[in-house]
């Protein structure tokens, strides 16, 4: 007889949480909050590398921030995407030209890539349909930021970023699942302040 699948009720329920979120709508102003609050938090300049997405649809768009990187001399990468696995790819401008991926998202087309170092020099920025206090957080399914977290955790600060909205007291999680760092929201919800949430 076959045994049942202690993670199976885990993944129902992130199935559930993922079906609530996916109809979240982007709003320009807390995604100007949360670069606001990215500009203002100091350790964010501390960084050799910034590590990011470019936005889909739904996502706050983090352009003028990294712009700012770019400007005050840090390397910035984007994430490109192919088969199962991401990579960031070194990127000097944020004015493209693109390529666009088969999920409607656009990406760097291949180049140079980020390479982890033994120290915690490097800040990725990791979007998501909901997070919770502590660092959990839920992905679209694909498992990209959980595989490459996984690998690189100890050469990385990993930062949620999040409309107010998007943040919830609780998230079912799996073992594969990899805690962020911390959390930006651009404005307040109704379980956290607008700011930098650092949990580790």
């Amino acid at each position: 007889m076959p045994q049942p699948d202690p993670q199976a009720s885990v993944r129902e329920e992130k199935k559930r949480h993922r079906e609530l979120f996916q109809t979240l709508v982007s709003d320009a102003n807390e995604a100007a909050g949360i670069v606001e609050q990215l500009t203002r938090w100091e350790p964010g300049a501390g960084f050799d590398w910034v590590l990011a997405c470019l936005p889909g649809a739904t996502e706050p768009d983090l352009t003028v921030f990294l712009n700012l990187c770019l400007e005050r001399g840090q390397r910035v990468a984007l994430a490109r995407v192919e088969a199962k696995a991401m990579t960031f790819v070194h990127v000097s401008s944020l004015d493209g030209p693109w390529e666009s991926h088969r999920w409607g998202l656009s990406q760097p087309f291949e180049g140079p890539c980020w390479e982890p170092s033994e120290n915690r020099s490097s800040l990725v920025l990791v979007p998501g349909l909901a997070f919770a206090p502590g660092g959990a957080r839920l992905g679209r399914g694909g498992g990209f930021f959980d595989r490459f977290l996984g690998q690189n955790a100890p050469s990385v600060v990993s930062l949620g970023y999040a409309f107010s909205g998007q943040a919830v007291s609780w998230l079912p999680t799996e073992p594969h699942d990899h805690l962020l760092d911390g959390l930006i929201l651009g404005a307040d919800s109704a379980i956290l302040k607008a700011g930098v949430h650092l949990w580790h």
